[in-house]
């Protein structure tokens, strides 16, 4: 078999010349491959992509729908390079059938790669570096027609930087700024007083700043979206850093619609702390949780100060929590505010240990008691015991003796004995 083969740029393969037309019927009967079973005269398909699945050939309507809108675009090029490119595909296809015996009009894209891996084994690990024969119009990238004019040249000088819309985006970024510049040094030096009044109105910076949390910057893939076109993370940094800083100047309400068409509307949650109100008879009820306890609290003053009563699942403090440090963490709140013995508290807990459950009374007692003083409520704030404590234990590892720790280590030295001759 005698046949010349010409390599196209980027890794598409074309058959320049081919001799042996008759291949497939001298390959063994043992030879199990699916070019045997594509090339027999019995397995003539229609016109349409097919694929081999087992041994059943089955229609791929998709791939048929692709193949009608490749034959439906390639009457609309215009490029005479992409045109010599197509003609040299359906030579390099027709000649590749026949050099296997297959008929060209049924010869599929899944023959095609049977083919060529078949003629030309390669042991390359990369895909992408191996041979290949794939439609023009489907393997060479696609020319936006908006950065071209009617004879086919382009528009602007990005085109020729591999990434036209993001370097045309950073010129027109820079524009901005330098027009921005050029408005506020006119300002300052036409009436310096009234700029400085204008900066430092304060309805101003309310509207900014609530029109920046109520947005936000797009993302990587929103972005390569309107630019059509693919950027790393290092253009997209650069793109944000530059669009942050025509944000922050002071001159920004002027170009706000340009900015807005970076930015997507997100919904503001304002997580408001709701505090405990006191019921008609002056009493607060609070929950709690911590690790996997969780506790209830009904809080009142007591008739004489300095007498308060803690009462927890019908037993007292002390019997609960024998040990000092839980009963310290129950009792903290109240020393935190210094209002030990001034209130009335029964409290309810279950599930968890021991620290888990004065943990999360501490955290239903510091809640009940921002009902009775608005001073508690700063306290209590600062000392960050109004939120949940979310911490717990790390669970064991395999392997290890726990989370952290690992197994002793032993070295077993045998004895040596010396002999002395």
């Amino acid at each position: 078999m005698a046949s010349a083969w010409r390599f196209y740029r980027h890794g598409i393969v074309v058959l320049q010349s081919v001799r042996v037309l008759d291949t497939a019927s001298r390959l063994p009967r043992c030879f199990k491959h699916p070019l045997r079973r594509c090339c027999s005269t019995s397995n003539t398909q229609a016109l349409g992509q097919l694929f081999v699945s087992g041994d059943k050939t089955v229609l791929d309507p998709k791939r048929a729908a692709r193949l009608a809108e490749l034959k439906a675009m390639e009457e609309t090029v215009t490029d005479p390079e992409i045109k010599k490119e197509i003609a040299a595909y359906y030579e390099g296809k027709n000649k590749l059938a026949t050099m296997m015996g297959c008929n060209p009009d049924t010869f599929t894209e899944q023959d095609i790669d049977d083919a060529i891996r078949y003629l030309l084994p390669s042991g390359l690990t990369a895909k992408d570096a191996r041979p290949f024969l794939k439609h023009p119009l489907e393997y060479y990238p696609k020319k936006d027609v908006l950065f071209l004019d009617a004879n086919g040249r382009p528009l602007k000088a990005g085109f020729y930087t591999g990434c036209p819309a993001y370097y045309d985006l950073v010129y027109e970024l820079l524009e901005k700024t330098r027009q921005l510049d050029e408005r506020l040094v006119a300002s300052r030096s036409a009436d310096k007083r009234l700029h400085m009044k204008a900066g430092k109105n304060v309805s101003d910076e309310t509207v900014s700043s609530s029109h920046q949390d109520s947005t936000r910057w797009l993302e990587l893939s929103e972005i390569q979206e309107v630019l059509k076109e693919k950027i790393s993370e290092e253009q997209y940094d650069a793109v944000l850093t530059r669009l942050k800083a025509l944000a922050n100047h002071p001159m920004a309400e002027a170009i706000q619609p340009f900015l807005d068409q970076y930015r997507r509307l997100v919904l503001v949650l304002q997580e408001r702390n709701k505090r405990i109100e006191l019921d008609e008879n002056g009493v607060a009820h609070a929950s709690g949780k911590r690790k996997t306890a969780e506790a209830e609290v009904t809080v009142s003053r007591a008739a004489t100060s300095g007498e308060g009563t803690i009462m927890i699942n019908d037993g007292s403090l002390l019997e609960v929590f024998p040990l000092i440090q839980t009963r310290q963490q129950v009792l903290f709140p109240l020393i935190l505010v210094n209002a030990l013995g001034q209130f009335d508290i029964k409290a309810t807990v279950q599930n968890g240990g021991s620290s888990g459950q004065a943990g999360a009374i501490r955290h239903a007692l510091s809640n009940a008691l921002v009902a009775f003083s608005n001073d508690y409520y700063e306290k209590l704030q600062n000392a960050g015991l109004l939120k949940r404590d979310t911490r717990r234990k790390e669970r064991k590892k395999p392997g290890q003796k726990k989370a952290r720790r690992k197994f002793a280590k032993f070295v077993r030295m045998n004895n040596i004995c010396l002999f002395l001759l």
